[in-house]
């Protein structure tokens, strides 16, 4: 990460350097490290509230041995996956828990569990500084982007086309699959044939290890009137999110549109089942909740650094005309694998920066139409993937990696892979 930081700012000054004269683009620079600098520490500070949130409703669950027993029925995959990992450690329910909210597209609520199963995974490791094989496994598949409804893209389309909005979804869904294989792969070959750092010998190994509690023990179960409310109370959530699809249904609204009314649901409901589900099983959900919660501001503390540092870089960047550089240098290159010209700055910036990445798919879309070859890849581009130097930034800098290994060409060839497949499964559906 060292040297890729380093390429980063130097290739930045070098290019405003020979940029305009009378220090415009130095200027330009300038401001666009100080606005960057500003922007991470308000994008952190936004991070506050939702970390707090999910990390106290997580400890909820956690206490009342969800947690434990989510992992012991993905348990035959995980052992495959992490074999590192020691069964019902409590870092396997949090990978679980990260990976279905991202694919429910609940971007706060999956870092949250993303930074709990990393401080988890750091407790198996015996080199402090170090990536394991678990943690760049973990963070291939979370760099692969994969998401069931992406919110944001669909939105964007909406504002200028709404009734082919949706047509992204499929695609974006199977793009979104693919590359998590493909992400999968990556780093499983690079973890073929590296060096194993002493951290991912097996956990049974000699010297012993500080662990975190494997399984938190469940409290007594309360009163059978107690389970009954609370059993009585999950039924009628899932009833009345039935019901109220249904009613819009029959009310004259399209299916799609519905279940996109629905969706606004799900982060209440989750948040509410995870509470009743606690309460059910003798967890005094308010401390727990409390108890999690301060864990929000620890980790706050943590990736504020790390989340400046590589944003300033990225800003310098795209302000020193590099990327636009980029761009045309790589046009020659992936013409004949069939990404259009206009659809490679999608491509560079999304595994930089999300917003910037965003706001060249708006950019995309009214310039060439949502529908047209170019609006429709790079939407399922934005859709299936994610901001690969964001989650490797903030994961790792949670839990003090700075050794990344193989973590960085894993991620970013799981990136290129999957803006390949993305370009071939549009054209598909085109």
């Amino acid at each position: 990460m060292n040297v890729i930081w380093l390429a980063m700012i130097v290739a930045a000054v070098f290019a405003a350097l020979l940029g305009s004269g009378a220090g415009g683009s130095m200027n330009a620079l300038s401001a666009a490290m100080l606005a960057s600098a500003k922007a991470a520490v308000e994008l952190a500070l936004s991070l506050v509230g939702p970390l707090c949130l999910w990390l106290g409703l997580m400890r909820i669950v956690e206490r009342a041995g969800l947690l434990a027993a989510i992992a012991r029925v993905a348990q035959p995959l995980l052992r495959r996956l992490f074999p590192s990992v020691p069964p019902e450690h409590p870092a396997l329910g949090a990978i679980v828990m990260n990976f279905a909210a991202n694919f429910l597209n609940m971007d706060n609520a999956a870092t949250a569990f993303g930074l709990r199963a990393m401080r988890a995974l750091k407790s198996l490791s015996r080199t402090p500084g170090v990536a394991t094989n678990a943690m760049v496994l973990f963070l291939a598949i979370n760099a692969a982007g994969i998401s069931a409804f992406p919110v944001n893209v669909i939105a964007a389309r909406a504002a200028l086309k709404p009734d082919t909005a949706g047509d992204i979804m499929l695609p974006t869904l199977i793009v979104s699959f693919l590359s998590l294989l493909t992400a999968i792969g990556w780093a499983k070959l690079f973890e073929r044939f590296s060096k194993p750092p002493p951290e991912t010998i097996a956990p049974e190994a000699t010297a012993p290890i500080q662990e975190e509690p494997s399984v938190i023990e469940a409290p007594p179960l309360p009163p059978a009137r107690d389970r009954w409310i609370a059993a009585a109370l999950g039924v009628a959530l899932v009833a009345l999110l039935v019901f109220r699809v249904v009613a819009d249904v029959r009310g004259g609204l399209a299916i799609f549109s519905a279940l996109r009314v629905a969706a606004g649901w799900v982060l209440p409901l989750l948040a509410c089942a995870m509470v009743i589900y606690g309460y059910s099983r003798g967890v005094k959900v308010y401390e727990a909740a409390v108890e999690g919660a301060r864990q929000g501001f620890e980790v706050f503390v943590s990736i504020v650094p790390f989340l400046v540092i590589i944003l300033v870089a990225i800003g310098m960047m795209r302000a020193s005309g590099v990327m636009d550089a980029l761009t045309t240098l790589l046009t020659p290159v992936t013409e004949p694998l069939g990404m259009p010209a206009a659809v490679l700055p999608q491509a560079l910036i999304r595994p930089l920066s999300g917003s910037a990445a965003m706001g060249v798919l708006v950019d995309t879309l009214k310039v060439y139409g949502p529908d047209s070859p170019d609006g429709f890849i790079s939407s399922i581009i934005y859709g299936s993937s994610e901001t690969t130097f964001y989650v490797l930034g903030v994961y790792f800098g949670a839990v003090g990696v700075r050794s990344l290994r193989h973590a960085l060409a894993a991620c970013l060839l799981a990136d290129l892979s999957g803006m390949l497949i993305a370009v071939w499964v549009a054209r598909l559906f085109l």
